[in-house]
């Protein structure tokens, strides 16, 4: 069942007259609706206007893009980064730029979309995706391998360990993380998941993502040296694009606040469902993420019948690929909470 509605759903919504919690989405710190935010974002829209169409690249420009990836590539760890329209579009201009400059590709089986074209190749496990990059170090090519994967991932070999990255010898491996699901969530203050992979001393590392989800600002980001950015910025995919709207990308410049604020309330919900939750090997989870992915349709359907509503769609390609997620977020209660476990512990003694 799908929910039309005309509201954003924040923690809870109503529809056809019924009241519904809602642990679904991306809004994991709640930022969509949060009151200073958008009191922020409305001043900001009054004194930049709602869009701003010239290349990035124009000779008229707006310093506020430079401002706010300045802040951003200092709460990341990086030293530096680019904003661009999306994140979709920030994995396509690595893709891009990559591809078009000569090097090998490789993608970690179940990578976004993001991170591809139709015509590069998927690799069905783990374990044939190393065979084939060591089989491709093994012939001493001119350049490095790049591969491709999302830093928060389902799999027990990502976050935060990511053991399968350090069975490679990165130190002769370009790494190119999605890092939407990371930002705003994971790491120190919500940084996101550059820091830690940076520590895996890869030959050289570019991390993307989505700034639409945790940190409710409609755009996406790249991150790396300044060199790399420097040459994406001239690429004629990013110089072509309009940018993401100023007022938005002002008011993210501004909420580092708010930022760790909602991040802490964060933490506390995740730890205390986790703590509470009798079940935890039930779902697929990753230490300290606000996502639990679970692939019994009859638990979605239980909890629905319960005034639950969470993630529960075919994300793309069918049922095959079908997304069954509880999310936590800052805007939840203790009541929220405790009405979830509750719900969830009559589930599993039926």
């Amino acid at each position: 069942m799908s929910f039309l509605l005309n509201h954003n759903p924040s923690g809870a919504f109503t529809h056809d007259g019924a009241e519904y919690r809602y642990f679904g989405g991306t809004s994991y710190l709640g930022l969509q609706t949060h009151p200073d935010f958008l009191k922020t974002l409305a001043e900001n829209i009054l004194h930049y206007g709602s869009s701003h169409g010239a290349s990035r690249n124009s000779n008229v420009q707006l310093g506020i893009y430079e401002e706010t990836e300045k802040v951003l590539a200092q709460f990341t760890g990086a030293e530096a980064c680019l904003i661009t329209s999306s994140g979709f579009m920030a994995g396509q201009i690595l893709r891009e730029y990559l591809g078009s400059a000569g090097y090998d590709l490789f993608h970690y089986p179940g990578s976004h979309a993001a991170l591809r074209i139709a015509s590069d190749f998927q690799f069905e496990t783990p374990e044939d995706l190393r065979f084939s990059i060591l089989n491709y170090l093994k012939k001493k090519k001119s350049k490095p391998p790049v591969l491709f994967f999302d830093s928060i991932s389902f799999s027990p070999d990502h976050f935060p360990d990511y053991g399968f990255l350090k069975s490679l010898p990165l130190d002769q491996i370009i790494l190119v993380a999605d890092d939407s699901h990371g930002i705003g969530v994971v790491g120190e203050e919500g940084s996101g998941c550059y820091a830690s992979l940076k520590a895996l001393e890869a030959k050289d590392l570019l991390v993307c993502g989505s700034l639409a989800k945790a940190l409710a600002t409609p755009a996406g980001f790249i991150l790396g040296s300044s060199a790399r950015m420097e040459a994406i910025r001239q690429r004629p995919v990013f110089a072509g694009a309009s940018p993401a709207s100023p007022a938005a990308i002002a008011t993210l410049g501004s909420a580092v606040k708010h930022i760790s604020l909602q991040h802490q309330k964060l933490k506390a919900n995740v730890s205390y469902f986790l703590k509470n939750l009798k079940n935890p090997e039930f779902f697929q989870f990753n230490p300290g993420h606000a996502g639990f992915n679970f692939g019994d349709r009859r638990l979605a359907n239980y909890l629905k019948d319960h005034q639950i509503i969470v993630t529960d769609f075919e994300y793309a390609g069918g049922s095959a690929n079908r997304l069954t997620r509880i999310v936590i977020t800052a805007l939840h209660t203790r009541d929220d909470l405790d009405h979830l476990l509750e719900v969830l512990k009559r589930y599993f003694s039926i």
